[in-house]
């Protein structure tokens, strides 16, 4: 670390992970099971987000704390709004988009909804 001095991480029950932001301190995490990924948020500290089952992604919405978009039955998509919090849209059957209101909150719209759906 350049910030300050060396940090360890050390785990006797699962793998570890360190994640360095530039905003604070090292932070360590332990994975007892499943996926885990490091997320850095501009606005705030170090979040570990983890999935036992399916993908998980980082969702930062330059607003707040980062979060956790974490799906256990498909794709996941993260979607951030000026409007409102950060919405996490999952699809089971498909490609999934982000329909982004100046008006309202985020809406998840899916293909099996068809593209109307978003207008």
């Amino acid at each position: 670390s350049d910030q300050g001095p060396v940090v360890c991480c050390v785990s006797d029950q699962g793998p570890v992970v360190c994640c360095v932001s530039d905003q604070g301190p090292v932070v360590c995490f332990v994975s007892h099971q499943g996926s885990f990924i490091c997320c850095v948020s501009d606005q705030g500290p170090v979040v570990c987000c983890v999935s036992h089952q399916g993908p998980v992604v980082c969702c930062d919405s330059h607003q707040g704390p980062v979060v956790c978009c974490v799906s256990d039955q498909g794709p996941v998509v993260c979607c951030v709004s000026d409007q409102g919090p950060v919405v996490c849209c999952v699809s089971d059957q498909g490609p999934v988009v982000c329909c982004v209101s100046d008006k309202g909150p985020v809406v998840c719209c899916d293909s099996h909804h068809g593209p109307d759906v978003c207008m």
